[in-house]
């Protein structure tokens, strides 16, 4: 198995998703770089997905076609012109909450995140099997399948503590969130010294929640 790649550079250095090599759980190709810029970093992939502004306006004229909307509610001038057709605001705003509450922007960016990891033969066929295992999970069946695992999370302290002093500063500590895309966590963490957060606090709480954040992703709603 591959082993988690990590740039080491100072202590106080942000860290940035390599988004060349993907994440991923299965077949690791991880990569934790250094970055000189003291902004929160960024995780982002290499591959130019469409935008949600542009899934929303798309689904919103789909769902008016499908209701049988009325036709004025669609730009003429900008059909006329070959240009994309512009939708109502509250049929944007139907297919915006639709697309937020059943959290589909993670299960895409999740799964995206997987194929380009693995880069399967058969995409459907990995892709069915990967929805199985999630299904599977959510029925208390087996463990998740995590992109980020708790060897990533290790790996990812190690390369804020390159000097294996066993803990890092809250500032690395929230890079380090940031970099594992966790959004929502802990931002007064337990310190082991004034300012310093250990290997054990950090790993903890990301772990906690990366699972958390999976389940509510894949979790059945009303």
């Amino acid at each position: 198995m591959q082993e988690v790649n990590v740039s080491k550079s100072s202590e106080n250095s942000g860290l940035r998703l390599s988004a060349d090599n993907g994440v991923g759980a299965e077949n690791p190709k991880t990569s934790f770089s250094s970055s000189s810029s003291s902004s929160p970093p960024s995780q982002s992939t290499s591959r130019n997905f469409i935008g949600k502004s542009q899934v929303q306006q798309s689904l919103s004229y789909v769902r008016q076609e499908r209701n049988g909307s009325d036709a004025s509610a669609v730009s003429g001038d900008s059909a006329a012109r070959g240009q994309p057709q512009q939708c109502t605001t509250s049929a944007q705003m139907q297919a915006q909450y639709y697309l937020n509450e059943r959290k589909i922007f993670e299960l895409f960016n999740f799964l995206i995140g997987h194929l380009l990891v693995d880069e399967p033969s058969d995409p459907l066929e990995y892709l069915a099997d990967l929805l199985d295992k999630c299904m599977l999970f959510r029925a208390g069946l087996r463990d998740p399948p995590l992109l980020f695992t708790a060897r990533h999370v290790e790996s990812m302290f190690k390369s804020l503590d390159p000097g294996c002093a066993g803990s890092i500063t809250i500032d690395q500590y929230k890079a380090g969130m940031t970099t594992l895309g966790i959004g929502c966590f802990d931002v007064n963490p337990k310190t082991c010294s004034p300012g310093r957060v250990d290997k054990k606090t950090f790993e903890e709480e990301a772990n906690k929640c990366l699972l958390s954040m999976f389940t509510e992703m894949i979790s059945k709603k009303p």
